[in-house]
């Protein structure tokens, strides 16, 4: 079976109701599929002219990543739509001079991300619509809500740095201290 993207269905969805929507003007009885035809033509907008990154996919519902070591934190944690939480608790840096970079993004619904005690972390985190909340800091929300700061907290001398990159299209991203 091919996969068919998230467009193509909305927009072959929105050609029936507007074909159906035509139909039934003839014979005047068109006010609850013009109303479905609006809400399909705005999620057609949204997935084709949406937040930049956005993605949909297959990766839906709930979702937790616990890496522990440096090989697991090298690929980008995606989700596309639901509650993802990322949590760094458990990971394990040998001492480094450089930042290790942790990137994790969700399309639609809400990330977590509970950083260590004690670690330093810079957070770039980025929300399209919605709001971005990291302990210590002022909420930020609305379109291109954005936090680029170091996330305040008692650093333990000698702990590598985490520069943690994160991005929510749609939704709230949340970033504390566990």
């Amino acid at each position: 079976m091919a996969h068919l993207s998230p467009s193509i269905a909305i927009a072959v969805a929105v050609g029936i109701l507007v074909t159906a929507l035509f139909l039934r003007l003839l014979m005047r009885r068109a006010r609850l599929l013009f109303a479905f035809a609006l809400l399909l033509v705005v999620g057609a907008v949204l997935v084709t002219k949406g937040p930049t990154g956005l993605r949909l996919g297959t990766h839906v519902g709930l979702r937790t990543w616990t890496p522990t070591s440096v090989g697991q934190i090298a690929h980008q944690f995606r989700f596309d739509a639901g509650a993802a939480t990322l949590d760094l608790r458990s990971l394990h840096l040998p001492p480094s001079g450089s930042p290790y970079r942790v990137r994790s993004t969700v399309g639609f619904g809400q990330l977590k991300v509970i950083a260590p005690v004690g670690e330093s972390i810079r957070v770039h985190a980025t929300v399209g619509l919605g709001r971005v909340a990291v302990d210590g800091l002022p909420e930020q929300s609305g379109p291109r809500a954005t936090v680029s700061e170091q996330v305040p907290g008692v650093v333990v001398p000698g702990v590598p740095t985490i520069d943690l990159v994160v991005a929510v299209s749609v939704g709230n991203l949340e970033v504390s201290r566990g």
